[in-house]
């Protein structure tokens, strides 16, 4: 019994700092959880909770949640050292090691945390700033210029979107920078990982960019220009002259061509800069059948162009032969379609052979048509020429 009494008597201090202790504890953590709870139910705060729940009995729930939770931390921060008076050593190592993770997290979670208020309440402004001057520079107005009407329908403004844009450059690496300060490189080092790819991506995106827009320049500026020597030379008569009545213009049909072919050009080096290997292939390809495809074009075109002049001198010469100068007409046109498959390489082999059994069966049908269409007419012939002969022998 005494020697219960001594035990008692040599740990009343740490008991007594102990229970002092919890009570510290207690009255500092309802402090915290009711300054917690005044602070949320602030007139903006509160007003942020309603507005993201309907029912006002939830957001009142987040709150006391949320100040429980803050009493809870609180409370467990002064844990250890009342277990440590009480003795308690197998119980306090495990809330000592709780409350030092906290203790030494709690410092980069307040730093994650001024570094994501700053950088969203600065990327709101920049983002403000940078759509004021978009819409004051009319960059709306612009892009709808080029915008049908039912697009317009769409309530989209591009000076938004750009904006939107800047204030997304300006988050996302601040938000990676709060990860890395939480510890949580899980999700930092991959998102770190395609932002760097992205970054060193944005300087080829602005280069093909450019190079588009450039190529679109240069090929409006050449169309132009071609077209008023087209139109200087009178281009646009010949298909008067060939008896072709068509409302569209030749110069403006070459001129327009050409500027398509410039912007293909730019369009696949534009691919060629962005590294996509696939999309370059398709690009290299198209551009390397692009002479085959504007030879044919020509045959084609001067083929239909002689075919109708051909066909309205036949008329005009005797408006009877009508049948002879559409027979004429697909004549040409047929052996244009010919080279022109042969020129894009569709099937040489077969496209030569069907030409040269049309060709035949052509001559053919002339021949068979000459001999039994004339068989009257040369046998007069021949006799008249057997008749003569007779009287030239006679006169001897």
């Amino acid at each position: 019994m005494q020697q219960f009494l001594n035990n008692l008597e040599a740990s009343l201090p740490s008991l007594l700092v102990g229970i002092l202790l919890l009570v510290v504890a207690f009255v500092v953590a309802t402090l915290v959880k009711k300054f917690v709870a005044k602070l949320l139910n602030k007139g903006s705060l509160k007003e942020k909770l309603t507005a993201r729940n309907a029912d006002p009995r939830e957001s009142d729930k987040m709150v006391s949640l949320l100040a429980n939770l803050a009493f809870l931390v609180v409370f467990v921060l002064f844990l250890p050292a009342i277990f440590s008076k009480l003795n308690l050593d197998g119980l306090s190592a495990p809330f000592t090691n709780f409350t030092n993770s906290i203790v030494t997290f709690l410092p980069n979670l307040l730093a994650a945390a001024v570094i994501l208020y700053i950088g969203f309440f600065v990327a709101r402004i920049v983002r403000d700033v940078v759509s004021a001057l978009l819409v004051r520079l009319g960059v709306d107005g612009f892009i709808n210029k080029y915008v049908n009407a039912e697009s317009e329908k769409v309530n989209v403004k591009v000076s938004d979107v750009l904006a939107n844009i800047v204030y997304a450059f300006i988050i996302v690496p601040l938000i990676i920078i709060a990860l890395d300060l939480v510890g949580l490189h899980v999700i930092s080092e991959p998102a770190k990982n395609i932002i760097n790819t992205f970054l060193s991506y944005v300087p080829k995106i602005f280069t093909a960019l450019l190079l588009i827009a450039v190529g679109v320049f240069i090929a409006r500026l050449l169309a132009n220009l071609l077209q008023n020597i087209l139109v200087g030379f009178n281009v646009d008569g010949l298909l008067a002259k060939a008896g072709i009545k068509r409302e569209f213009k030749l110069s403006d049909l070459i001129s327009k061509l050409v500027m398509v072919v410039l912007v293909v050009v730019f369009a696949v080096e534009a691919l060629n800069v962005l590294d996509l290997a696939v999309l370059t292939g398709i690009g290299g390809a198209i551009i390397s059948y692009l002479p085959l495809v504007l030879s044919a074009a020509i045959i084609m075109v001067g083929a239909y162009v002689l075919a109708n002049f051909v066909e309205s001198k036949i008329v005009e010469r005797d408006p009877r032969h009508r049948f002879v100068a559409l027979l004429v007409k697909v004549l040409i046109l047929g052996v244009a379609v010919f080279m022109t498959l042969s020129q894009l390489g569709f099937a040489e082999n077969i496209v030569e052979y069907a030409f040269i059994i049309l060709v035949g069966a052509v001559g053919v049908a002339f021949a068979l048509s000459f001999g039994l269409g004339g068989r009257d007419f040369a046998k007069d012939k021949l006799a008249k020429l057997d008749r003569k002969l007779e009287e030239e022998k006679l006169q001897k």
